[in-house]
């Protein structure tokens, strides 16, 4: 199952944006954010990667879509 939902603000965003945090812990902040999304992405793109064909048409997904989806890298959005 697909468990990486984007969300347009997240805790660690929210830490980022703070003036209040030294810049190596904001800097720490933004990599740990980036690799839970990295991870995120690689994990759902694995899985959809591994879909039968009934799931995604369950939630709407074309076959090629969803393989054109699971060849992306990681670190493309």
């Amino acid at each position: 199952m697909i468990t990486y939902i984007p969300t347009t603000e997240s805790k660690l965003d929210n830490l980022i944006r703070r003036g209040t945090l030294p810049v190596s812990v904001r800097a720490a902040v933004h990599m740990a954010h980036l690799y839970v999304t990295w991870a995120d992405r690689y994990k759902a793109r694995r899985e959809l990667a591994q879909m039968p064909a009934d799931r995604l048409d369950d939630i709407g997904i074309s076959p090629r879509k969803a393989l054109l989806e699971s060849r992306k890298p990681f670190w493309k959005p």
